[in-house]
């Protein structure tokens, strides 16, 4: 994997107090490949239990990832479990009953602005103004969606694809 590594240096769990003295949290540190990582709990048995799975892992030889910092078995997702895509149309859809004509535009707007950003270059990206106006008018209108002339249909198609880069 390259994306992982077998260098991990385990710390001294810290004792973290308020300007009173009083214990508020117990914070657990470790690196990978020399880059410093750190996860806060509230009790001190879940740091021990916590820095416990580090060092074992660590000890049985398991790999670590670089994205997460930890062991590469834990099998926590670097990458997110849904696509930009999804998530924006989701939040035009939760947001859509509460709000007015004019924020279900700006909405619209806001996220017809950032998705270009965060998709990848493909061959057969659709070109920038079709992109814009799909989403815009559709893709995240809740209500016309599924209403897309057929053009902008095969728009939003490619846009709900594997085609975000993340």
């Amino acid at each position: 994997m390259k994306d992982s590594t077998y260098d991990v240096r385990l710390y001294k769990t810290e004792v973290r107090k308020n300007s009173a003295g009083k214990v508020t949290s117990y914070r657990v540190r470790w690196s990978t490949a020399g880059k410093p990582w750190k996860r806060t709990f509230q009790k001190i048995g879940q740091a021990d239990a916590y820095r416990s799975g580090l060092v074992t892992a660590a000890r049985q030889g398991e790999p670590f990832s670089l994205l997460t910092g930890e062991p590469c078995k834990w099998g926590r997702a670097a990458k997110p479990e849904m696509s930009w895509y999804d998530f924006a149309c989701k939040f035009a859809d939760f947001k859509w009953k509460t709000a007015s004509a004019k924020y279900r535009q700006d909405i619209a707007r806001a996220l017809t602005a950032a998705t270009p950003a965060l998709l990848a270059d493909d061959d057969g990206k659709p070109d920038d103004l079709a992109l814009r106006t799909a989403m815009r008018r559709w893709a995240f209108n809740t209500k016309q969606r599924t209403e897309a002339p057929e053009d902008k249909a095969e728009v939003l198609a490619w846009l709900a694809g594997k085609h975000s880069a993340g």
